[in-house]
């Protein structure tokens, strides 16, 4: 971590790092991400754009950069995005300046955003990425997550939902958690 100015602990410049928390939806990487920005002077939150609806309770800038569809469309042509998703049928990304301004000043940043941004920017930042993959506390709690608060707050239905938890629990259920987190460290979603 780094104290303000870009300095790191021994007073040495640095350049900041980019931390990545991943998960399926629902395990809890918004939850975790909140606590340590609270918790860690020094580390910033990047702010995704999106093409969903703002939510009641969501702040424009804060919570993210809500665009439409055309203007992201721009921006994935115009390389301004580190990373980007589609997740039911919206569009998620990270923009590049915000970014690559906080690391150049030494800021720390973190991202919550799902697998597939976490291995874009493995590729693009191999070098200035530390990555956390977030496993479900058990398959349950999962379920009870998804089929509930995570269905109403993505606007998806409960059938919609289901299939959604019973992907991951198959993918779970067919891989030990020694060998999801050997594949994270071969895959690069973790490191070794």
């Amino acid at each position: 971590m780094t104290v303000p100015g870009g300095q790191g602990f021994d007073g040495v410049e640095r350049r900041g790092l980019m931390f990545v928390l991943s998960s399926p939806s629902g395990a809890g990487k918004t939850t975790l991400s909140r606590l340590l920005i609270e918790r860690m002077p020094g580390l910033t939150l990047s702010v995704s754009a999106t093409t969903r609806p703002m939510r009641p309770g969501e702040i424009e800038g804060s919570d993210y950069l809500f665009v439409e569809k055309a203007r992201f469309e721009a921006m994935v042509k115009g390389d301004e995005l580190l990373e980007w998703a589609t997740v039911f049928d919206n569009r998620y990304g990270t923009p590049r300046a915000p970014v690559e301004r906080a690391l150049s000043a030494g800021t720390d940043v973190l991202f919550d955003i799902d697998w597939q941004g976490t291995q874009q920017l493995r590729e693009k930042a191999r070098a200035d990425v530390v990555s956390v993959f977030i496993l479900p506390p058990s398959a349950a709690d999962l379920e009870k997550r998804t089929n509930g608060e995570i269905a109403a707050r993505l606007f998806i239905s409960p059938k919609t939902a289901s299939v959604h938890v019973s992907n991951i629990l198959a993918k779970l259920s067919m891989t030990s958690r020694a060998e999801i987190a050997a594949y994270s460290v071969r895959s690069g979603l973790a490191d070794a």
